[in-house]
């Protein structure tokens, strides 16, 4: 008989005394057989760790537990958990959220069945403090809305619940776990990274409940100048980063003269793309507006002929001189 891969649960755990139990119990009560549960706390303040070390005395073949001397912030913590992770596979948890029980199982299938598939996802479901279900969150209705185009839509922004993610270990370790100089969007640094490679899914299923209540970390960093910087730089290094026939259908033959036109045209989207994200969320060019810049000077260089191209580095150019010489 073929042994079932292990899966290694990795929960980060900061300040959720109250939920933490709720949380720990449905990741014991996975359908899935073979798993570890790999605790680390980020110096909570609260009852946390003496719960996770109660949890971690019950179940001593199951439950592996550290606690970090000082607070080091969410992308640190992960990064540490995808290096001690034993599972081929890892599965994330926050503190706060609860499990669906065959979540584990179905996610494991997923990425077993779809080889090309490095990180799967679930659809989720919203409850309250006390556990009730919350109808009509906004927050469901972004975690579960509909995909047309993976890269296109993360292109615009963050979709996906971290704490539905199943990944293959051996590529969050290829691509050096969570960046710990990002405290606001290392999870959504990562599943753009991931795609530079790799491709990532979703699954109609509903795999997790997410709690909404006044101390989520996700909801307490609100939309914030540093937040949107780290956003806008992490769109325009995938936008750089990314092969181009990943994001868009070519017609002609590779290294032809009119795959570079193709090109192109597609640099100019990207750019159009990029000088939009800065003028909805700084109302002037910015880190966007440069890259795009850049991208449109490549533009050039593929097409010497491309009107787009020439258009949108004048006007670009243009915006950036008006920004910086502005009073």
């Amino acid at each position: 008989m073929t042994q079932q891969p292990l899966v290694t649960t990795f929960l980060l755990s900061y300040n959720h005394a109250q939920y933490l139990p709720f949380t720990i119990d449905s990741l014991l009560s996975q359908t899935y057989g073979n798993w570890e549960l790999l605790v680390i706390d980020d110096a909570s303040v609260d009852d946390s760790w003496n719960i996770i070390e109660t949890y971690a005395s019950k179940f001593q073949d199951r439950v592996r537990a550290y606690r970090m001397d000082r607070n080091v912030g969410q992308a640190a913590v992960a990064s540490k958990g995808v290096e001690l992770a034993r599972g081929d596979f890892m599965m994330f948890s926050a503190s706060d959220d609860v499990s669906k029980p065959q979540r584990m199982e179905l996610s494991l299938r997923a990425l077993l069945e779809r080889r090309n598939i490095a990180a799967i996802f679930g659809k989720v479901d919203c409850i309250d403090a006390a556990g009730n279900q919350v109808l009509g969150a906004p927050l469901e209705a972004l975690f579960n809305r509909p995909i047309e185009n993976f890269r296109w839509d993360l292109l615009r922004g963050n979709f996906l619940c971290a704490s539905s993610c199943m990944a293959r270990r051996n590529i969050l370790r290829e691509l050096n776990g969570f960046n710990p100089a990002l405290r606001h969007i290392e999870d959504y640094d990562l599943w753009l990274r991931i795609l530079e490679k790799h491709e990532i899914g979703r699954l109609d299923s509903i795999l997790v409940s997410y709690r909404i209540h006044g101390a989520n970390l996700s909801l307490q960093r609100a939309p914030d100048r540093k937040n949107t910087f780290e956003t806008i730089c992490a769109i325009a290094r995938a936008s750089r980063s990314w092969p181009l026939d990943k994001l868009f259908s070519f017609h002609s033959n590779p290294d032809s003269p009119e795959r570079r036109k193709e090109e192109a045209v597609a640099l100019c989207v990207l750019a159009e793309n990029l000088v939009k994200l800065d003028h909805d969320c700084f109302g002037m060019p910015m880190i966007g507006t440069s890259e795009a810049y850049a991208m449109l000077i490549s533009a050039v260089q593929k097409d010497h002929q491309c009107e787009r191209a020439w258009g949108l580095l004048s006007s670009t150019y243009e915006r950036l001189q008006q920004a910086l010489f502005r009073k």
